[in-house]
């Protein structure tokens, strides 16, 4: 993960411990959480997150985008 240079936090649950709580049914499982703690977005299975159609489904949860409410 270093090696990516992300600059949002990854969160793992190697253990499976919290999996339940978030209704964890299928691996990978993605959440998109606002620094408030809101989970704005969930996508289960295997996503292409550098895709065109990922980038604008993140944009629009951005706050000031047209789709943030």
């Amino acid at each position: 993960m270093r090696n990516l240079k992300l600059t949002f936090p990854i969160l793992l649950d190697p253990d499976s411990k919290t999996s339940d709580g978030w209704r964890v049914t299928a691996l990978p499982a993605t959440f998109l959480v606002r620094p408030g703690g809101e989970v704005t977005g969930m996508a289960v299975g295997a996503r292409e997150w550098n895709s065109d159609e990922m980038r604008a489904l993140v944009e629009r949860l951005l706050p000031g985008s047209h789709g943030h409410q």
